[in-house]
């Protein structure tokens, strides 16, 4: 159950009205996050543009796919990701592929620019920054342009991501692969990421941090940097 109405388009006034007919005429989206974004039309218009201008840019579909399918599992967000797993399934992103980032493993993706798009998404996601390794890596791969959109597509699906956990936009319930619950500890080291970079910025602030378990203090002092 949502947290706010959808407005049906009876309901919607001039300006909404207009700018909903537009987006469904050009095979806009209007709905999932769409369903929040009407009730500020000027917003509304400009996240369509947005989505449209990163999806005529210089990534592949595929690339952006992978971007989508990156931020929709690091934001435990239930309708992008299933909106995003038919949309991989469509542009021919192989199930194992889908089914390795759903259990939050890193997928096989021989293709250098593709695995750049999927290794830089999760770590702007995580750790809200590139190290330098990173970006030198991805600077290499994909070239000063193309690195702009897929940072610009990461943070556009950030939007999405979080307006639907937000407003508790649900997927349908035949939904065919949903996010899949983490219970192991490779799932509890990839949700406390956030926390230990939260407590490492608390410390140098002189805040009090908040105290990982000590099974995780090992690996995220060796997979994760903080960088500023």
């Amino acid at each position: 159950m949502g947290r706010i109405a959808i407005l049906d388009r009876a309901d919607m006034d001039a300006e909404q009205a207009r700018v909903h007919d537009e987006a469904k005429n050009s095979h806009g989206i209007v709905g999932g996050p769409f369903y929040a974004y009407i009730r500020l039309p000027k917003l509304f218009e400009a996240t369509q543009n947005l989505r449209a201008s990163t999806s005529s840019g210089p990534l592949s579909r595929r690339e952006q796919q992978l971007i989508n399918l990156a931020v929709a599992r690091n934001f435990n967000a239930a309708y992008p990701w299933y909106a995003q797993v038919r949309g991989s399934l469509a542009a021919g992103i192989a199930q194992s592929v889908i089914d390795a980032i759903n259990a939050r493993k890193t997928p096989e993706l021989p293709d250098a620019r593709e695995r750049t798009c999927f290794d830089v998404a999760n770590e702007l996601v995580a750790n809200r920054n590139l190290s330098d390794a990173s970006y030198a890596t991805a600077e290499k791969t994909m070239g000063v342009t193309d690195l702009v959109a897929l940072v610009a597509s990461v943070g556009n699906f950030s939007m999405t991501c979080l307006t639907a956990n937000t407003f508790g936009i649900d997927p349908p319930k035949e939904n065919p692969i949903p996010l899949a619950q983490q219970h192991d500890d490779s799932g509890d080291l990839f949700r406390a990421t956030g926390l230990a970079v939260n407590s490492a910025l608390a410390l140098r602030r002189g805040r009090r941090q908040q105290v990982l378990p000590a099974k995780f203090l090992k690996p995220l002092r060796n997979d994760f940097r903080i960088d500023h």
